[in-house]
């Protein structure tokens, strides 16, 4: 093998290794910041629809070492809800506890956040974008 295509090989290789160390350093930093607009509400109580338009802000706190996402809800007070069980891959950001789930698509930052009453399901329909600001 010619000596400069063996050291275009190493190179490549030590690029390689860089950028997964690199990956691996910045996976187990602090939790990833989402604030997301829902744009849409869906309800359905029995056998009612509705659909209708909203505008309301939540952040998101995604932590993947914990496995957890954190919720922000603005409103009178800001609500905290803690959502332990999480599954990230590369498609999707996943998590529930018993009466809240959300959905993220991560290639379009598209969210479903969907939250469960007695006979009451309520679906919100939004966008998902990096946050600017620190985990509250």
């Amino acid at each position: 093998m010619p000596l400069a295509q063996l050291n275009q090989i190493m190179r490549f290789t030590l690029a390689a290794l860089v950028s997964m160390l690199l990956s691996l350093v910045t996976s187990s930093a602090a939790p990833r910041l989402l604030d997301c607009t829902l744009n849409e509400v869906e309800t359905m109580e029995g056998q009612n629809f509705d659909l209708e338009p909203e505008s309301r802000s939540i952040s998101l706190a995604l932590d993947e070492e914990s496995r957890t996402i954190t919720l922000y809800q603005d409103g009178a007070g800001q609500t905290r809800q803690v959502l332990s069980h999480v599954t990230f891959t590369q498609i999707a950001i996943n998590g529930y506890t018993d009466n809240t789930s959300v959905g993220i698509q991560v290639s379009s930052g598209n969210i479903v956040l969907q939250s469960y009453a007695l006979k009451i399901t309520k679906a919100e329909f939004g966008i998902c974008h990096p946050g600017q600001k620190q985990t509250p």
